[in-house]
């Protein structure tokens, strides 16, 4: 089985992820880089990131690279701070995953994710076992340093406005958005009423901002009066809004957002986001004289084309953006920045800017599958679509589109025992229908099997 998901390596602390293997992990990875390279090593709030952090520094060390802890820190601000003074960097979290995992990500020296094949380069390093151990005299150097403030003051100079006075709800999830996101809008003149901030390990909320979790800050946003809401994940590298009435805007919709404005300043250009985003983006980015390109699922895949083909702007409909002159790697908290800032400068609300936009209904499930199971279910899924449909793409997983334009995308979740069925059409009614179909074929495949 490969060490790697869709987005770094995961387990269950203690049971598949433990202090052994993780110190092979970073033995690894450290082997992988020129002996005496600076490493930034940050973490989220987990309850077992201390442990999982004092394997990785140690097994760093051991291969004589020299190693800055920076503490909780959301993963944009760890890829902005490697990409400005350091060689790598490590990354403790499991991002949206339930409160018992944990996970590494490594991070390259242009603040990107380790590519899919050096993921293979890593695997026959930790297969072998054939790690690099310095001599005595070159063991590595441990640091504490801060790198917070250089994010905040690069994020501050990067948008226009100095004062948005807006009043908003932060849902921080208790994740490690807390240690900067709030800071940042208070900087920029806002009032803000926080939620759980606590950054204990423990995940009142549940660790994604999905619609079915956001209970509390529609709730706040409304009795608060405020002009949004915003809810992030654990790591800080996505974003969800709230409007002032209550809508709940996913990613594709807040992409698109910032999409519009970016290709309209720019007269064109090109965007990156995946086959799973809204078709909103596609009448975005044509109502601009822009360009598209549609990759499959995940933040490094979609950052990876950004870098190589100079896009302007890059997206997941999950709320994870990427705004490449920062880092070329999802930023919760500069999302929520720009988003705020557009509103501001607008002088209307956030669902007054979403109301120009066509309407899109979107619908989204999750199916418990094993993963030996995932692969056959993927195939007896394929072998369902070939009648009244318009096109099959197989990019990720099969998306099916319809002769009316409304589509369908099931494909296996590559950081969990699930299968996820994304669904659109122009009516609520024929998502729904959509939506039905997909999950009973998805169960269906499974009892089969």
């Amino acid at each position: 089985m490969a060490l790697f998901s869709t987005t770094g390596i995961r387990g269950i602390s203690n049971e598949t992820l433990t202090s052994e293997f993780v110190l092979d992990l970073a033995r690894t990875y450290g082997s992988m880089l020129k002996q005496g390279s600076k490493v930034l090593i940050g973490n989220d709030p987990r309850t077992s990131s201390e442990m999982v952090k004092s394997a990785v520094i140690a097994g760093l060390l051991e291969t004589g690279l020299n190693g800055f802890d920076t503490g909780i820190v959301p993963i944009p601000v760890l890829n902005f701070a490697v990409k400005q003074s350091y060689d790598a960097g490590i990354m403790v979290t499991s991002s949206h995953n339930p409160a018992e995992y944990n996970g590494l990500k490594f991070i390259l020296t242009n603040g990107m994710e380790i590519s899919e094949n050096q993921e293979k380069r890593f695997e026959q390093i930790y297969k072998r076992k054939n790690f690099r151990r310095a001599n005595w005299k070159k063991i590595g150097k441990y640091t504490e340093h801060n790198v917070i403030q250089d994010y905040e003051t690069a994020v501050l100079n990067f948008i226009k406005l100095k004062a948005l006075n807006l009043k908003i709800v932060l849902d921080i999830g208790n994740g490690a958005q807390g240690t900067v996101v709030p800071n940042l809008f208070k900087q920029l003149s806002c009032e803000t009423v926080i939620l759980h901030r606590t950054m204990n390990g423990f995940f009142e909320r549940g660790p994604e901002p999905r619609p079915d979790t956001l209970t509390k800050l529609r709730e706040t946003v409304l009795s608060e009066q405020a002009d949004m809401g915003i809810a992030f994940d654990t790591d800080g590298d996505r974003a969800i809004f709230v409007t002032g009435r209550e809508e709940i805007l996913m990613g594709d919709v807040t992409g698109s957002l910032l999409a519009n404005e970016i290709l309209s300043e720019n007269k064109g250009g090109l965007i990156v986001t995946t086959v799973a985003t809204s078709s909103l983006i596609d009448y975005v980015v044509e109502k601009n004289n822009g360009k598209i390109i549609k990759t499959k699922i995940g933040g490094k895949i979609v950052g990876d084309v950004i870098i190589k083909k100079k896009a302007l702007f890059g997206f997941e409909e999950n709320g994870g953006c990427m705004f490449p002159q920062i880092s070329p790697s999802r930023d919760g908290a500069l999302t929520a920045v720009k988003i705020a800032e557009l509103v501001a400068s607008s002088g209307k609300s956030l669902s007054q800017l979403v109301a120009k936009f066509p309407k899109f209904h979107q619908l989204k499930a999750r199916i418990h599958c094993e993963e030996k199971l995932k692969s056959k279910v993927m195939t007896y899924i394929k072998t369902l679509v070939k009648k009244e449909v318009k096109k099959i793409d197989s990019t990720d997983g099969v998306k099916i589109f319809f002769e009316d334009d409304s589509w369908i995308l099931i494909r296996p979740s590559g950081t969990e025992p699930i299968f996820r069925v994304f669904c659109e059409s122009k009516s609520q009614k024929r998502t729904e229908e959509l939506e039905k179909w997909g999950v009973e074929k998805v169960k269906e495949a499974i009892k089969k099997l």
